[in-house]
């Protein structure tokens, strides 16, 4: 009698630690489906937030079908087709490069542009570099410096790159009058400049919660925590604070032991949760 209940306890141990093993990538499997029902959608919104969610495996199923929205130009909203852009980037497949090309030199939206090239930096470093070139070629020339959102697609390009020139674009961003474009350049000076800055000892502390905001994800997972660009006073701070640091030798010295201590952190964070989930099964009330 004992042995058949240890034999049980054995197996039903087993059976929760391999479900805890599993649920990543059940978990994997349930946004996949939910991005593609978002796709389908008819609301614009929601197929921004599919292509948003969409992980780099589900993108590369979905290649098709992004691809074809784009090029067929059945896709008026150009918040979507920047989202579509930004998957194709995501997605590892090198055979979006053309397709991605097409839309930087066509695509009738700036935004979109700006995120074709930034897709193109992270898809191949050489062809990056060659746009990257042409394009701060092409912006040199046009009045202002070309538009805001190409400005701030060249930064997010050559920062793909390592090379933080023209950080000056996300910070006229985050100031723009076009709420978008001002979250946008929020967003990167919170992904890219605060963990500099805070290696530097010169983020300000009470910061925290306007970054924060700032990071809401595009995927629409925070439901509870709508995206809010900075206030004008943190980015005038922030740039005020930059002047006074080599932000290139920063990200320099820091890059190789910020991604090697990320992948830890991850791996932690999975740990944790595994962890926090059986103990709240063998020990629920």
């Amino acid at each position: 009698m004992r042995t058949g209940l240890w034999i049980t306890g054995v197996a039903a141990l087993i059976a929760l630690v391999g479900g805890v093993l599993m649920w990543p990538m059940i978990a994997d499997a349930v946004r996949n489906r939910r991005a593609a029902n978002l796709l389908a959608s008819e609301q614009a919104d929601d197929r921004v937030r599919g292509a948003w969610m969409l992980l780099p495996s589900a993108a590369r199923e979905h290649f098709v079908d992004l691809r074809d929205r784009l090029l067929r130009g059945s896709e008026a909203d150009d918040r979507c087709r920047e989202a579509y852009v930004y998957a194709l980037g995501r997605s590892g497949i090198s055979d979006a490069l053309g397709i991605l090309t097409a839309i930087r030199e066509r695509d009738e939206s700036p935004r979109v542009r700006g995120a074709a090239l930034y897709a193109i930096a992270r898809l191949d470093r050489t062809m990056g570099r060659a746009q990257v070139r042409r394009t701060s070629l092409e912006l040199s020339e046009r009045p202002n410096g070309g538009d805001p959102w190409e400005r701030l697609g060249l930064l997010q390009a050559r920062i793909a790159l390592n090379d933080l020139r023209g950080m000056e674009a996300a910070f006229v961003a985050a100031r723009s009058a076009d709420e978008e474009l001002r979250l946008a350049g929020s967003r990167l000076l919170t992904r890219v400049v605060r963990p500099l800055l805070e290696i530097g000892g010169a983020w300000p502390i009470e910061a925290a919660k306007a970054a924060q905001r700032a990071s809401a994800r595009r995927d629409g997972a925070d439901e509870d925590d709508e995206a809010e660009a900075w206030p004008i006073a943190l980015v005038d701070e922030v740039q005020r604070r930059c002047r006074g640091l080599d932000l290139q030798s920063v990200y320099d010295a820091s890059t190789p032991h910020a991604r090697a201590a990320e992948r830890v952190h991850r791996d932690v964070r999975r740990l944790t949760s595994a962890r926090e989930r059986i103990r709240r099964f063998l020990f629920r009330d």
